[in-house]
C-alpha cells in the first residue's frame, strides 16, 4: 500500500469524506472551499 499527500491550498481542513456511487470520490471542505478529487480506492461508507 503507498502512501499518497494530497496538496490542498489552505491552512486548515475542516471536514472530508468519500462519496459517489462507487465511493471513489473524495470530498475536503477548506475553509469555505470544497474540492472534489477522485480516487483509485473506494472508501468505506459509513
Amino acid at each position: 500500500m503507498e502512501v499518497a499527500v494530497i496538496p490542498i491550498p489552505e491552512d486548515f481542513i475542516t471536514n472530508n469524506a468519500f462519496g459517489g456511487t462507487d465511493m471513489k470520490t473524495l470530498y475536503i471542505t477548506a475553509g469555505k472551499t470544497l474540492y472534489k478529487i477522485r480516487t483509485e480506492i473506494a472508501g468505506l461508507p459509513r
